[in-house]
């Protein structure tokens, strides 16, 4: 026995599970790697079988499971351990046994809100929702599933990411998004720091959480590449509105230059008109004067004749 080693984890199975669950979940992963009809690597699939016998050894046994549970550390417990042993191996491929997925199949013709409840836990954890299976159709308690849901979903939470609520709903938030490098950054804070006791703490978690993770890294680098885009549409826009606002303040400019020209000019008219400038009037003297001397000459040669 190795106190050390995360027997449930290596079986997918929450350590209030049933030894009847811990049973169809171990044979079900059994099943599924089982080195002669494993799809993958057949030394990887003899690994994981020499692994889950192990832990079926230890958790069948009420004498074992007892002792290993002393020993083990009543800490939170390892998400990202949990879910590469089982979370993701035991998920929708690893089917109970024959009976039991026999009466699961035809409970759900009678009870159609197992498959909505059985679905969202898919998401959260593949190998929760096999335990979930497997608890019902052991109980037969198809009537309770609300209650087993809330139970298995309660006591995942509170083992992998602990008491605090915002976080909790966080985890299961990113879970159902399909943000598990997410949920297992967040479960490593409150695995080493413990359960937040603060609102202001758990926001620091989660936010701290999000960018160390791949996926967070991933959306802050976008989010930095659209902020660099719109500042560079918002620079476009205003040096666009500024070319605007000059060329219309030439215009305007160029309107008034032209307005103030039109203007003089009529005060120039006007002024002429009041008083007539010295050379005009020179130039109607002389002309009055040429007149007159026409007259008289044209007279004296009348008389002549």
């Amino acid at each position: 026995m190795d106190a050390n080693e995360d027997y449930y984890a290596n079986l997918g199975v929450l350590p209030s599970a049933d030894v009847a669950v811990i049973r169809a979940a171990y044979l079900a992963l059994v099943k599924k790697y089982h080195p002669d009809t494993y799809d993958g690597d057949s030394s990887e699939a003899s690994r994981i079988t020499k692994r889950l016998n192990a832990a079926w050894s230890i958790l069948s046994d009420p004498a074992k499971r007892a002792e290993y549970d002393d020993a083990r550390e009543q800490a939170t417990g390892d998400f990202d351990r949990y879910s590469s042993h089982s979370g993701s191996n035991g998920g929708s491929e690893a089917n109970l046994e024959p009976e039991l997925l026999q009466l699961w199949d035809f409970a759900v013709k009678y009870y159609p809100d197992l498959l909505r409840l059985h679905r969202k836990l898919v998401r959260i954890s593949p190998a929760l929702a096999l335990s979930f299976q497997a608890s019902l159709a052991l109980t037969k308690d198809w009537d309770r599933a609300e209650d087993y849901y809330l139970a298995l979903t309660d006591q995942f939470l509170t083992r992998y990411f602990g008491s605090h609520e915002l976080v909790r709903k966080t985890a299961m938030d990113a879970l159902i998004a399909g943000r598990k490098d997410f949920a297992i950054e967040l479960n490593k804070a409150v695995a080493r720091l413990g359960s937040p006791r603060t609102q202001v703490d758990a926001r620091r978690f989660i936010e701290t959480a999000d960018h160390l993770s791949p996926s967070g890294q991933k959306r802050a680098k976008r989010r930095e590449q659209e902020d660099a885009r719109a500042r560079a549409e918002r620079y476009q826009a205003d040096k666009a509105r500024d070319q605007e606002t000059e060329q219309r303040s030439a215009d305007i400019a160029q309107k008034l230059k032209i307005d103030k020209q039109k203007a003089q000019a009529l005060q120039r008219r006007f002024e002429a008109q009041r008083n007539p400038p010295t050379a005009i009037l020179k130039s109607a003297i002389y002309l009055l004067f040429i007149f007159g001397a026409s007259i008289i000459a044209i007279r004296a040669i009348a008389n002549s004749w």
